[in-house]
């Protein structure tokens, strides 16, 4: 559970740089919208929508 507020924290930090209002989002929509890769920058995590039949 660290890890994860670990991660949380991280990512409210860097969206606040880059301006994105990260104070209206709650925990689990950060986590599942963004992560930090290997090199330690925020990117976007894409969203998978199901097939339509």
């Amino acid at each position: 559970m660290q890890n994860t507020d670990k991660n949380i924290r991280i990512l409210r930090d860097k969206l606040s740089r880059i301006g994105i209002a990260e104070k209206q989002l709650d925990d689990e929509t950060i986590l599942s919208s963004y992560g930090i890769n290997k090199y330690g920058q925020i990117c976007g995590i894409p969203k998978t929508t199901p097939p339509t039949p």
